[in-house]
């Protein structure tokens, strides 16, 4: 049988997890922008040197078929440009408000693989209150500035 306040108690613990292991005066960057072909370029760049760090994105992505592309299925949202080299997969907060897809939150880098020369990164959410309250500095970073 389950002990509720165990279960309860881990989950609080992993959903902070990525963030304990931070020194108290590290910086989380929040890259900002609207997704064109040079910022998902700058983005997927800053993500792929990220891996396994927490990072914070508040994006937008046009969903009707812009220069950057859009899918969203049952398993989530990914965004990828046609001639690039990067598919951004995620799996949770993001929001799609009158044709454009909101990405805003904290998230961990995750490498999911390479297939066909496209390498694919996974971004798990985190919990954007613990983050928040975590004392770390947030560093806003606009990406049309990369």
């Amino acid at each position: 049988m389950i002990n509720r306040r165990s279960f309860i108690a881990a989950s609080a613990v992993t959903s902070v997890w990525p963030i304990q292991g931070r020194a108290a005066s590290s910086v989380i960057r929040r890259y900002e922008g609207e997704m064109t072909p040079a910022t998902f370029s700058a983005l997927a760049a800053q993500l792929e040197a990220t891996e396994d760090e927490v990072i914070g994105l508040r994006i937008s992505v046009d969903a009707n078929g812009g220069a950057v592309g859009s899918t969203e299925d049952e398993e989530g949202l990914s965004i990828f440009t046609d001639d690039g080299d990067h598919n951004l997969h995620f799996s949770k907060d993001f929001s799609l408000i009158h044709g454009v897809y909101q990405i805003d939150g904290f998230f961990t880098v995750e490498y999911a693989g390479m297939y066909q020369g496209i390498t694919a990164l996974h971004l798990e959410a985190v919990d954007k209150g613990a983050v928040l309250l975590s004392g770390h500095t947030i560093e806003n970073v606009d990406l049309s500035s990369q």
